[in-house]
């Protein structure tokens, strides 16, 4: 099956002269996502990864975490699954989908034999959430979080060079919806012993940063070509659209150009016909006044033929 690539290089960090960050997907898979925001009337512009949108957005939103050399954790929460990014020093070291979701830990948090409560899915304001919110979710929920992400960060810990691998972390990142879970900030915060703290992007000027819109503000900075960490998996007909829209500037200047050179040739085009039209005018009325002097002309060689008969007899009897 066909895969879509991208790469992207990175920081030289953590003893590695040249990294490169790279992202692949199976092309059916973003054909038929790309087939389905179609279909829904979406104008699909790029293919991007979550892990990387997040970072992107991480690293746009704290500078400073582009020059730590400690490693940082990210994660969105979202209603299905939870992406996992681990950065340091302005690379992205490790990314990863867990089949946890915000579902599954209000699942866990339900009492037995009761309804799922609907809390986690509302806004921080709603829910009770965020930082210092006073409910707690269930021990099973958030233990149930913590051995998921335990299993993806042994398996990086694993492969990851030692001089960065065996560090501790010196932040979590939560964002997403289900980042204001009551509680579940103090339970990272504990389990990997560092701070944790919820990050979102402001949704217009003077309101409180969402964090359910960091992923998006990601792939908004992906698109405009800002993001630090940015992983294109469109499809060639994307990748063509795309290349035309970056283009088209280019084609609206140079259409600029034409038609102003095209003004251009016309004005000079007129300066000239208007001369010519002035020497032709100028060359007509000399005409006319020649053609009015003719009859003039004509009668008087008519005269001049007259008095050279009658001189005739003159001459020859002289």
């Amino acid at each position: 099956e066909s895969f879509i690539y991208d790469h992207r290089p990175m920081p030289a960090r953590f003893g590695r002269q040249n990294p490169v960050l790279i992202g692949f997907c199976r092309e059916s898979v973003v054909r038929e996502r790309a087939d389905a925001l179609l279909d829904a009337g979406v104008n699909v512009a790029d293919f991007a990864m979550t892990a990387t949108a997040i970072a992107g957005a991480y690293f746009h939103l704290h500078p400073e975490a582009f020059e730590s050399d400690t490693p940082q954790l990210l994660l969105d929460l979202g209603a299905e699954t939870t992406t996992v990014a681990v950065v340091a020093g302005g690379n992205v070291l490790y990314t990863a989908a867990l089949a946890v979701g915000v579902d599954r830990l209000a699942a866990a948090a339900a009492p037995p034999g009761g309804a799922v409560p609907d809390a986690p899915r509302q806004p921080a304001a709603e829910a009770g959430g965020g930082p210092g919110g006073r409910g707690v979710p269930a021990g099973v929920a958030a233990s149930l979080l913590e051995r998921e992400l335990r299993n993806a960060l042994e398996t990086w810990r694993s492969e990851e060079r030692p001089e960065i691998g065996r560090k501790q972390f010196s932040k979590v990142i939560l964002s997403g919806g289900g980042a204001h879970l009551a509680g579940l900030d103090a339970s990272l915060a504990r389990a990997f012993a560092c701070p944790a703290e919820v990050l979102g992007a402001a949704d217009g000027p003077g309101r409180p940063p969402e964090p359910r819109l960091l992923t998006a503000y990601g792939l908004a900075l992906h698109g405009l070509g800002l993001s630090q960490a940015g992983i294109s998996l469109s499809t060639q007909r994307v990748r063509v659209q795309r290349h035309r829209r970056a283009r088209f500037p280019f084609l609206a200047a140079a259409a600029a150009l034409l038609v102003i050179f095209a003004g251009l040739l016309e004005v000079s085009a007129y300066r000239n016909l208007t001369e010519r039209q002035a020497t032709v005018n100028r060359e007509l009325e000399h005409l006319r006044n020649c053609n009015r002097i003719v009859p003039d002309l004509e009668a008087s060689q008519q005269d001049i033929e007259f008095h050279q008969r009658v001189l005739i007899p003159f001459v020859e009897k002289g």
